[in-house]
């Protein structure tokens, strides 16, 4: 494998492979050491969508041509039915066994191909393409060079279509906990399809669909331990090859990353924070996209965070290892801690944590001296001392405000008059401009990881945040408070005004005799017909066996004020959605059938958790079977209400006292 090397220039990077130099911007150059983004070589202008120009999405009407092997071929059927939806034809030639050398296994009579010869006989369909998708590598056979079998294929498809993108599916294997014999075959065959592919994009000008990064957003395509994760469980670790995606995560997730590629809506699979259209300026497609979608409480404390470093003079650099730090000790919440009731009743507190005696964004322990108001340490032990602390109101109220903590984590210039607290952090180490980035976050935290890996498992999640937010800022997060006779919903974007409900359509808008019912954990409803999505979002669950019919459809929005939200419908509607499907306001997430009168359960609807099988109000304990409204669903009845809902019968009942326990400020108001 010929190797990377970096050649740093002004404001830009030079990257040579394989004898030819990419220009790339340095704001980029961080993920591509860290293997999260990788370039195709075409060096051409964006347009307004932030693709590649010469990648443009294809639309309805058109059709695109897909070659591979069993992984194409389990997934055929799902491909065939999300483009459809589209308006566009999937013409897909797959054969297990096949590598671009090696035939496959072909069908009752017919002879199995290669995927060369594949090439050359399906000359209709690649010549009327908008786009072609090569899958091909986990049986081997993708070599590098002016002769080798990529090149081959690429010549071949571009003597019959001159002008469609070409897409490369790079491929993963994961070991399980019973890899089979001859795993380290296999692993070693996949990286070397792999690093042939990466090596290739350059000089053959395709771009690469990394399904590896979407099964595992830290490992690296091109360089496999054999030990690479797969927390979602995307692959199927029961079978003799452990490289096919499962059914139906597995092959949802490759869907949808290859669907949302192509038609332009390429989501986040997996990176945790939630899920956004691709904004990278090249032909890249990773499961973890260059924006991430952030909840206001997570937005609001990584500018918070952003904002503190720029007041300190500090660059870029010191903000990526500040986010980085509370991405992985917080998740950017300001967490209470169950070991401090003072802090359960703060009235910053965006989540719960129980390590120690931790506090805040960065989880520091307000018994190690943290705070101005208790700035000695703890002895170990020494109950009397820990009782202090945790009981020490303005030391609990300063790590629970989010600036403070960046301050103390970001420590100040040594020589300074900053009191002891304030001289323990990043500013303190000794050279820590010139530490790899978590290295230099473990010398601030001093976690039991001591090599920082944890720590640089949010590398790209944080230098996405960066990117967002370092030149930009968005309105202050709304707040909402709760009395526990009613609701008293706070000021949206910090002026008085009402959030607005651009991008969101009444999801009962078709449906005939809408028929309200009470108010609980959600909203419910009898009626009949179609039931849309409220607006872009991210299906994270279809059924769950605790609710009526076994129906529980979950989807994170992506848009919109309430963006990073979960919705649910659940009980009486047949789905028509599937897991990782990517859906807008014009989606079906099911129809509803469920005439007034008619003896069945209704419909509900509301705030979802991301527990998935379950209401937010339920995971707040504001639900107990009672016949009370709880406060989620008092605020999803107000969103339908600005959406235009309106009922031809029946009433939504709100029944008080309206259970609202922990309700999180980062829910809008609607009224």
């Amino acid at each position: 494998m010929k190797r990377l090397l970096f050649v740093f220039v002004s404001s830009f990077v030079t990257l040579v492979l394989a004898g030819q130099a990419v220009a790339i911007s340095s704001n980029d150059w961080f993920s591509i050491l860290n293997n999260s983004i990788y370039y195709d070589g075409q060096q051409q202008n964006c347009n307004n969508s932030g693709q590649n120009s010469s990648n443009k999405p294809v639309s309805s009407g058109s059709s695109v041509y897909i070659l591979g092997d069993s992984i194409t071929e389990l997934a055929a059927p799902t491909y065939q039915a999300q483009f459809q939806k589209l308006g566009i034809t999937a013409n897909i030639n797959a054969q297990a066994g096949r590598s671009l050398i090696g035939p496959g296994v072909g069908s009752g009579q017919t002879p199995g191909t290669t995927g060369l010869q594949a090439i050359s006989q399906d000359t209709s369909e690649i010549q009327s393409a908008s786009a072609i998708v090569i899958a091909l590598g986990t049986n081997g056979g993708d070599t590098a060079g002016p002769n080798g079998t990529i090149a081959q294929a690429i010549q071949a498809i571009r003597a019959d279509n001159s002008s469609a993108p070409i897409y490369w599916i790079d491929t993963i294997a994961i070991s399980g906990t019973n890899p089979p014999p001859n795993f380290a075959q296999i692993l070693n065959q996949v990286e070397q399809s792999n690093q042939a592919i990466y090596q290739e994009a350059p000089q053959l000008n395709y771009s690469i669909i990394s399904w590896f990064k979407t099964v595992d957003p830290n490992g690296d395509p091109v360089s496999m331990t054999g030990h690479e994760t797969d927390s979602n469980g995307y692959i199927n670790v029961d079978d003799a090859y452990h490289v096919h995606p499962t059914v139906p995560a597995g092959v949802n997730a490759l869907v949808n990353l290859v669907v949302g590629t192509l038609s332009g809506t390429i989501s986040d699979n997996g990176a945790g924070i939630g899920s956004v259209q691709n904004s990278t300026c090249c032909n890249i497609s990773t499961g973890a996209t260059q924006q991430v979608a952030a909840s206001k409480n997570q937005a609001q404390n990584a500018q918070t965070i952003i904002g503190v470093v720029k007041s300190e003079n500090l660059q870029e650099n010191a903000a990526l290892i500040a986010l980085m730090v509370g991405l992985t000790e917080s998740n950017l919440t300001d967490d209470a801690n169950q070991n401090i009731p003072l802090s359960e009743t703060n009235p910053n507190k965006q989540g719960d944590g129980n390590n120690g005696y931790s506090l805040g964004v960065f989880q520091q322990q307000i018994t190690e001296g943290w705070s101005t108001f208790a700035p000695n340490a703890a002895p170990s032990g020494d109950q009397t001392a820990i009782n202090q602390d945790i009981n020490n109101q303005q030391a609990v109220n300063q790590l629970m405000t989010v600036s403070y903590d960046a301050e103390a984590f970001l420590g100040s210039p040594p020589g300074s008059s900053a009191p002891g607290p304030l001289s323990k952090g990043l500013q303190n180490i000794s050279g820590w401009e010139s530490l790899q980035p978590w290295v230099a976050a473990q010398e601030v935290q001093r976690s039991a990881d001591s090599s920082g890996s944890n720590y640089k498992t949010e590398l790209n999640t944080a230098q996405s945040l960066l990117n967002q937010y370092w030149n930009s800022s968005s309105p202050v997060p709304l707040s909402v408070s709760f009395t526990s006779s009613g609701v008293t919903e706070g000021t949206a974007c910090g002026n008085g005004s009402q959030v607005t409900t651009s991008g969101y359509e009444n999801p009962f808008r078709a449906i005939n005799n809408l028929y309200g019912q009470r108010v609980d954990q959600g909203v419910d409803f009898d009626g009949t017909g179609p039931v849309y999505a409220i607006g872009s979002g991210v299906v994270t669950n279809v059924y769950n066996s605790g609710w009526p019919n076994g129906v529980f459809i979950n989807y994170q929005l992506t848009s919109g004020a309430a963006n990073g939200l979960y919705v649910y419908v659940a009980e009486a509607c047949t789905p028509d959605v599937s897991i990782g499907q990517t859906v807008t306001s014009s989606t079906v997430l099911c129809n509803m059938d469920c005439a007034l009168g008619s003896n069945c359960p209704g419909i509900e609807t509301g705030w979802g958790s991301s527990n998935n099988g379950t209401s937010e109000a339920m995971v707040l304990n504001e639900w107990d079977a009672n016949q009370n409204s709880t406060g989620m669903g008092v605020n999803f009845l107000h969103l339908l209400q600005s959406l235009g809902m309106t009922l031809n019968g029946g009433n939504n009942t709100i029944n008080p006292p309206v259970q609202s326990q922990g309700m999180p400020n980062n829910l809008p108001s609607w009224q």
